[in-house]
């Protein structure tokens, strides 16, 4: 579309806004759905299970789409796409968030905490530690968010600084910058909230998490709750996102009987989680999950380049030969509604393969266990 735009030279009599290029992208893809539905009922002989429940918000969200496809399009005639692209790919989530707590009432929001964590200069502002407790009830979870890293002067005291360690309560060798990072959270109302939180909704789990050096205060802050006593080891639940490693060998054996459901969920090829090195003595804990990412790639180009034949067909199908605007043969306009269903077919069929491995290899992991640490392994 912006193509045949910005080259009205080749495109004499092409539209200039957007909204008649709509009518290819719904018909393909209700010509998709049909399809697929069809291969559906034959699958099920007939007999396909429909949740009548969800005829009609299923209608009610097609035509808001629809919708929002037509109004994103006349705000892109006028705005320019390099403006609403990056609001229409961040609106929906804050919406459905905004939604989810201030109507369905499914989370709550507790406290954000954000301290200064220099170990070298009290209340420098450029190395901060930060958190932040809210409540699921739809999951009953109280949950700990750690922010990550934020800034070269915390990135540099992060991984200079390793040889700085102190003794974990009840033991273990672990990095004063994390843990005195998230005791300064802690204490400065993170763990008022938190009891608050515990004592409000008695039977919730505990769900840690973080990313970068957010994921290594979240590393810290589950077995630290744990050894003072006050959580349930057994409800604690901590995942964390590209963490560093943050203990000895002393530290990372104790792990899991501190904390029997950790993942560590990293990057197979990430420089961050292995910034601080084995040579002086640190140990990632368990347990590491290393997502299909090579299946993940595979499946965003086959996407790309079959969404993008899907959008030439279409365009070829609009602008027939002679750069004349309107349909072109009967034939060029099937063949553009079969790519454009062949592509979200195989789209979706991608998308449902990879998750189910996935499934399956986190189900294999969680039924089989895992070694105490793995920095026998070449990528950690």
């Amino acid at each position: 579309m912006f193509y045949m735009q910005d080259h009205a030279d080749e495109f004499d009599n092409a539209p200039k806004d957007l909204l008649p290029y709509l009518f290819s992208n719904f018909l393909g893809m209700f010509i998709t759905a049909t399809l697929e539905f069809a291969i559906y009922s034959v699958i099920k002989k007939n007999k396909p299970k429909i949740n009548p429940e969800l005829v009609l918000p299923g209608l009610a969200s097609g035509i808001i789409y629809g919708a929002a496809q037509v109004f994103m399009c006349g705000a892109t005639q006028a705005l320019t796409a390099s403006i609403t692209y990056p609001i229409v790919s961040t609106m929906h989530g804050l919406v459905a968030a905004l939604w989810s707590i201030f109507y369905f009432k499914e989370v709550q929001y507790y406290t954000h905490v954000e301290q200064p964590c220099d170990m070298f200069t009290k209340n420098n502002p450029n190395i901060t530690c930060a958190g932040t407790l809210l409540v699921s009830h739809d999951d009953e979870a109280i949950i700990l968010v750690f922010r990550g890293t934020v800034g070269s002067q915390e990135l540099n005291e992060e991984e200079q600084f390793y040889n700085m360690t102190l003794t974990f309560p009840g033991g273990g060798t672990v990095a004063q910058f994390y843990y005195n990072g998230f005791l300064i959270v802690w204490n400065s109302g993170f763990r008022d909230a938190f009891f608050s939180a515990k004592n409000t909704y008695p039977n919730y789990e505990l769900w840690v998490t973080g990313w970068s050096m957010g994921g290594s205060l979240a590393g810290m802050a589950a077995p630290y709750i744990s050894q003072m006593g006050y959580f349930d080891k057994a409800n604690i639940k901590m995942v964390s996102f590209g963490e560093l490693r943050i203990g000895h060998k002393d530290f990372a054996d104790r792990y899991p009987s501190l904390v029997p459901y950790a993942y560590r969920v990293v990057h197979r090829n990430d420089v961050v989680p292995h910034l601080i090195p084995l040579e002086a003595g640190y140990v990632h804990h368990v347990n590491e999950s290393k997502p299909y990412l090579i299946a993940t790639y595979i499946y965003f180009l086959i996407a790309a380049f079959l969404q993008g034949c899907m959008l030439g067909f279409s365009i070829y199908s609009i602008s027939a030969s002679e750069n004349t605007w309107g349909w072109a043969d009967s034939k060029s306009i099937f063949w553009s509604l079969a790519a454009f269903s062949l592509a979200e077919i195989i789209h979706l069929t991608i998308i449902e393969i990879v998750f189910r491995l996935t499934a399956k290899k986190i189900k294999e992991r969680l039924d089989s266990g895992v070694p105490a640490y793995y920095d026998n392994f070449i990528y950690d």
